[in-house]
């Protein structure tokens, strides 16, 4: 009769560790899943990385978000910054708050796929443009 209760409670003791175990793989996978989701297509932090060609009245300009969340403005592609700031992601709208030398201002848009828009602002003359572009 004792064999047969520690048999018993041997077997369930394995079943209770088999259980956990695959309770424990199953919430990894979960986690793994919605970090995942995190930054997808939907205009995550990973799809503002890298140079943007946006066009506004007055031209062309090149913004060059990093991972690190700092970005620069450019005039040419890959040329000296004009202006360099930070910038932070929710969903797909993109807020940053630059400086240059002379001036400060701010960058807010909406990351769809490759294309941005938004508005381009800057505090001295204030001034605010509406912008275009695509990731480069």
């Amino acid at each position: 009769m004792e064999f047969q209760r520690n048999n018993q409670h041997r077997t369930e003791v394995g079943i209770v560790k088999k259980v956990s175990v695959l309770l424990v793989i199953a919430a990894l996978a979960m986690v793994g899943l919605m970090a995942g989701c995190e930054h997808g297509s939907s205009g995550g932090s990973n799809d503002a990385i890298g140079t943007w060609q946006v066009t506004t009245s007055e031209g062309t300009m090149y913004l060059v978000f990093n991972a690190d969340g700092t970005f620069d403005i450019e005039g040419t592609p890959g040329g000296a910054p004009g202006a360099t700031g930070t910038y932070s992601i929710s969903g797909d709208t993109i807020t940053s708050t630059w400086a240059s030398s002379v001036k400060t201002g701010e960058v807010d848009g909406t990351i769809s796929g490759t294309s941005i828009t938004g508005t381009f602002s800057e505090d001295q003359p204030p001034k605010s443009l509406s912008f275009t572009g695509t990731k480069q």
